[in-house]
């Protein structure tokens, strides 16, 4: 076992059970609900980390196919940690403009989609056990700054975090 692989999964398992928790607490017919203001309904948030976690999918099966065989077994779970604390993906005062759901998903459809992206998340992880994924890096679109594989997946529980966050926010006990 990689330790690195354990503790993202832990970290992808708690944000989409909170994740989950927000969405459920809403009935069918508020998900599909979109605010007054404008924003996305509980489905179409849905729809955007699903279609956001693929597009990621696909640049870390890169990252994963060009990165090198870990020679060292050391493991810093502080470091680790420091590296993966990104706080500003869960900062929703600032505005991001993300990928556009299209809302063409129902509430099944949308939730599927999403668990369909995150096993394939998780079947590439179990590749990655044991390969140096803090060498390769790509920027972020929302903040220019470069990313390496691992901060890429951590990015995805945070991102679902954030909108877990903005799924509560449309529901009626929070109005």
């Amino acid at each position: 076992m990689d330790p690195r692989v354990t503790h993202l999964e832990a970290l992808l398992a708690r944000f989409r059970a909170d994740l989950e928790e927000a969405y459920r607490a809403l009935s069918e017919p508020l998900r599909s609900r979109r605010p007054s203001d404008g924003g996305w309904s509980a489905n179409q948030v849905i729809e955007h980390l699903a279609e956001t976690e693929e597009s990621i999918l696909r640049l870390l099966t890169g990252f994963v196919s060009r990165s090198e065989v870990r020679t060292d077994a050391e493991y810093d779970p502080d470091q680790f940690s420091q590296m993966l604390d990104m706080p500003f993906f869960l900062d929703r005062s600032r505005r991001v403009e993300g990928r556009q759901p299209r809302g063409a998903l129902d509430a099944a459809e949308a939730w599927e989609s999403l668990t369909q992206s995150r096993a394939g998340v998780l079947a590439l992880l179990k590749q990655a056990e044991g390969r140096r994924l803090e060498d390769p890096a790509y920027p972020h679109p929302a903040t220019g700054h470069d990313l390496n594989g691992y901060q890429w997946v951590a990015f995805l529980a945070l991102h679902e975090g954030r909108h877990a966050d903005q799924i509560r926010s449309v529901s009626p006990a929070n109005r």
